[in-house]
This record gives C-alpha cells, sequence and structure tokens, in this order.
C-alpha cells in the first residue's frame, strides 16, 4: 500500500453529521432478506458516522494515486493532544483521490460519547502523522434541539410523541 506522504495532503471535503445512535431507542429496520419493516417495528440502529475526504499528494497538491490505503481514525474530547477516545483503523479506497467510509462498522462506537461534549476526529494515512487540523464533530441539524433541557412542541392534532414498548421494561421513566 502506498501513502507517497500523504498525510499532510489530507484535505477533508466533507463531514456529514449523519450520526445514527441505537442504544434503548429504535429505528425503523432497513429493508433485509423478508422486506421492510412494518410501522411500529423497530431495531437496533448501530451508531455510525459517515465520513468523506480527498487525499492529496502534499508535495504536488494532485489526488493521489487510486487504491486502499490503510487510515486510522480517532475521535477525541480535545482539539489537540490527549488520549483517544475511540479509534478505527482500516482499508480505505480512495479514487480520484476521494473516499467515503462509515465509521464505527469496523470498531463499534459507543454511543455514550455523543453525549453533547465537543469531539473532533484524528484522521492518519499509513505510517504517516496524524493530520492536523482535527476536524469538529458537528450535529445534524435536527439532532442539535434532542439535549438536556429540549422541548419538544407541535401546534399539530397529533401526537407530539408516542412511545411504544413491547418488552418487559418501563417505555418512559421521567425523573424529577
Amino acid at each position: 500500500m502506498k501513502t507517497k506522504g500523504t498525510l499532510a495532503g489530507v484535505a477533508v471535503v466533507a463531514l456529514l453529521g449523519v450520526l445514527l445512535i441505537g442504544g434503548s431507542a429504535g429505528a425503523l429496520a432497513p429493508a433485509g432478506p423478508s422486506g421492510p419493516a412494518g410501522p411500529g417495528e423497530t431495531s437496533v440502529v448501530p451508531p455510525l458516522l459517515q465520513y468523506q475526504g480527498r487525499l492529496t499528494d502534499p508535495g504536488t497538491g494532485e489526488p493521489v494515486d487510486d487504491g486502499a490505503y490503510t487510515m486510522t481514525f480517532r475521535l477525541y474530547d480535545v482539539d489537540s493532544g490527549g488520549t483517544p477516545l475511540w479509534t478505527e483503523t482500516k482499508d480505505v479506497m480512495v479514487e480520484g483521490g476521494v473516499f467515503s467510509t462509515a465509521l464505527g462498522d469496523t470498531a463499534a462506537l459507543d454511543p455514550g460519547l455523543f453525549n453533547g461534549q465537543s469531539l473532533w476526529l484524528g484522521t492518519k494515512v499509513g505510517a504517516d502523522a496524524e493530520a492536523t487540523p482535527r476536524q469538529l464533530i458537528l450535529p445534524a441539524p435536527y439532532a442539535v434541539s434532542l439535549v438536556p433541557g429540549a422541548v419538544v412542541s407541535t401546534t399539530s392534532s397529533s401526537a407530539v410523541l408516542t412511545l411504544i414498548n413491547n418488552g418487559a421494561g418501563d417505555g418512559l421513566v421521567v425523573l424529577g
């Protein structure tokens, strides 16, 4: 695998804050061999972050050669220094200098990391040093409202929130 000193040339094109966190809340199940889940059917969606970037040769600024590059991704609670809270290393296909990968598909992301704290993503290619600066993880726009103290309101005649619990545990716990 070639890195061609690519780390200095890692230019982030986009960080899509599409963060799907499973845990105790479910989401509609994706279509599978037996088809999509019906209304009210749920399954736990694994927490994944979609990440895209562009690798360039630091000497020329040109895209790196097409192929698989070993990349290491780390989440930190600080913008520089610190100890990684999560690490994933995998081979990522690059074409025309552009790559796209799901973070958390090789090393599971702990949904507890996404508790409102600021998180930064460090990216490392091959044996090169981690790229700087780290990228701040930004929330999906509607997720911003889902923080402690959030208020969900509507002027609709429909229910604001519906909870369905098919298990034996508490469907909703309110502590005050």
